[in-house]
């Protein structure tokens, strides 16, 4: 039987309008062994709208046609599914990857249904799972991970960034760059799927913070927490105005922040104060 393999896709989104402009992916087996690896930058998104960091603009023209090649969206999906169909033509089962999975497959979608066709999706094919590595991690975590640095709540932080510094190198750093944190959150992946635990595939959308927090003992899963006053907090998910600040409630709060890649390590902020 041939191995599975983990696309671990990355993606970087405009400003305002939420669409993707940077895709990057690292395909590997449970071994690490890599079958396939692409970076693009779509130029046709960025003519509709500014990078969230928009001050790395720059650095990406500079890297143009090296580590990263300029094309439409409609280009990029095209080589990325390409990908998956050879590998499923020769009987590998693929699994599409990413730390905040239901983050990335919804811009995904929502740019492919602007760029290609409204009843389009981002991944074509109906034989591929899911797995948000950021769940797969919070539920297999080792109780050494309490030494994480925590927020002052008490919890740890599990953004992408603290995680690979706890599990990969000390000094790593979440570049907002899709190849390269694509190849972080690959290694993350390699690691946990190394513990051998149940792989929660299709499992979008979970607490993953409050999850892994539990798991360490560090969150009493008892606990009834008591109803604080509203928060203010920026909406900036496709269901509120990228430019509006809207008031929420926790209950509110949670179901925008799993969607909160770029602004993830405020997102538990705001999780915290609410709770």
């Amino acid at each position: 039987m041939k191995p599975t393999v983990f696309f671990v896709i990355d993606t970087e989104t405009c400003r305002f309008d939420g669409m993707v402009f940077d895709i990057g992916w690292k395909a590997i087996d449970r071994k690490g062994r890599e079958y396939s690896q692409g970076s693009y930058l779509c130029a046709d998104v960025l003519q509709t709208d500014t990078p969230y960091y928009r001050k790395k603009i720059a650095a990406y023209w500079f890297k143009a046609n090296t580590s990263i090649t300029p094309v439409n969206f409609a280009h990029a999906r095209n080589i990325f599914n390409q990908e998956i169909s050879r590998l499923q033509n020769k009987g590998h089962r693929v699994v599409v990857c990413a730390y905040n999975a239901a983050f990335d497959q919804r811009v995904l979608d929502k740019t492919t249904q602007e760029m290609v066709g409204k009843r389009s999706q981002f991944v074509k094919s109906k034989q591929v799972d899911w797995l948000d590595i950021w769940l797969f991690w919070a539920e297999s975590c080792p109780q050494s991970a309490k030494e994480m640095p925590k927020l002052k709540s008490g919890r740890i932080r599990t953004t992408a960034e603290a995680v690979a510094q706890f599990e990969i190198a000390s000094d790593y750093e979440h570049l907002h760059e899709g190849l390269a944190d694509a190849e972080g959150e690959a290694e993350i992946l390699r690691t946990v799927l190394g513990r051998k635990k149940k792989i929660p595939f299709n499992e979008l959308g979970a607490r993953c913070s409050r999850i892994a927090n539990e798991r360490l003992g560090l969150i009493d899963p008892n606990q009834v927490y008591e109803e604080k006053p509203v928060i203010e907090t920026k909406a900036i998910s496709e269901k509120l105005p990228a430019n509006k600040v809207k008031t929420l409630r926790k209950a509110e709060l949670v179901e925008y922040a799993i969607f909160l890649q770029n602004e993830i390590d405020n997102a538990e902020k705001k999780l915290v104060e609410v709770a």
